[in-house]
């Protein structure tokens, strides 16, 4: 049976990198038998451009209950048409926000036309998935309120994602890994460690950062913008132009020592169930990675 690969993120753990590099070499994966279908996102995504990746419209289709399931069935089929026999990679991690019902059905239709499907799954350490993720409710969603009041509000899903997925699954089709031990290597690690492709040499592989966090300056810029303005497209428009200007300006991820232990009473048991999903050499994902922890 060929295999359907579904990247769903997690966010902020290089999903917009990994789309970069799958964009750019689209040719030379199929000519490992890697389906990874067009999108009209890969002319940004080929410039290293923030992007939803090329399952973006089938990602808002598994996300709704009301979406049609003709329609989702149609793009399932047209993917293993164009495949002409290959496996498939699909990437968008919209998909994360699955509704249960519909990637049932995304399954089972796949099922019937002979592929199986497998879901890949990038965490990194809850605090600094945490932080990082403030940080891009400042950059795309308009957010003005600080840290400590952000995370009495927002859940980390790792867990919770990583479980509904066995449920409808099950543990062998789930490919859970650790972005912490890998970043550096990100694209090199997902060919040779999840496709299985020994020999890279003729990838083209770019190690660039698409979606930085922000540098307290910028930070605080773009907070004051929302403020002000109140609006989401004046905020990722101006986050976009700072990190396009300085794609590898250097931040500091930073938390207080009161809202860490805040964090690590909420979450210490979630460390215990996501490990247990990891490979032994991936192990352990920490609570904390690189993030600094003020008194």
């Amino acid at each position: 049976m060929k295999i359907m690969y579904l990247h769903i993120g997690a966010g902020k753990t290089g999903t917009s990198s990994l789309q970069s590099q799958f964009a750019i070499n689209k040719d030379v994966l199929e000519k490992y038998n890697i389906y990874y279908p067009i999108s009209k996102n890969d002319k940004q995504a080929k410039n290293f451009k923030i992007t939803s990746g090329n399952a973006v419209d089938l990602a808002f289709l598994l996300r709704e209950k009301t979406s049609d399931n003709k329609i989702i069935e149609g793009i399932i089929k047209s993917h293993i048409l164009m495949a002409e026999g290959k496996d498939i990679l699909l990437s968008s991690e919209i998909m994360q926000s699955f509704d249960y019902d519909k990637i049932q059905i995304c399954k089972n239709i796949a099922f019937v036309l002979g592929y199986q499907i497998k879901i890949i799954y990038y965490v990194r350490a809850i605090v600094d998935n945490l932080v990082s993720s403030y940080h891009q409710t400042i950059k795309r969603h308009g957010n003005t309120k600080n840290l400590d009041i952000f995370l009495k509000s927002y859940r980390n899903k790792f867990r919770e994602t990583i479980e509904k997925i066995d449920e409808i699954f099950g543990s062998s089709n789930i490919i859970v890994k650790n972005y912490d031990l890998v970043k550096d290597n990100i694209f090199l690690n997902f060919l040779q460690n999840i496709l299985n492709i020994e020999d890279c040499n003729s990838f083209k592989i770019e190690n660039k950062r698409v979606n930085r966090s922000l540098t307290k300056r910028e930070l605080s810029f773009i907070k004051y913008l929302n403020y002000f303005f109140r609006s989401r497209v004046i905020s990722t428009l101006a986050s976009n132009t700072l990190i396009h200007i300085n794609p590898t300006a250097k931040y500091e991820l930073i938390i207080s020592k009161n809202e860490f232990e805040i964090v690590s009473n909420l979450y210490n048991q979630d460390l215990a169930v996501i490990n247990s999903y990891l490979q032994e050499s991936e192990r352990p994902l920490k609570l904390v990675d690189n993030i600094k922890i003020n008194e």
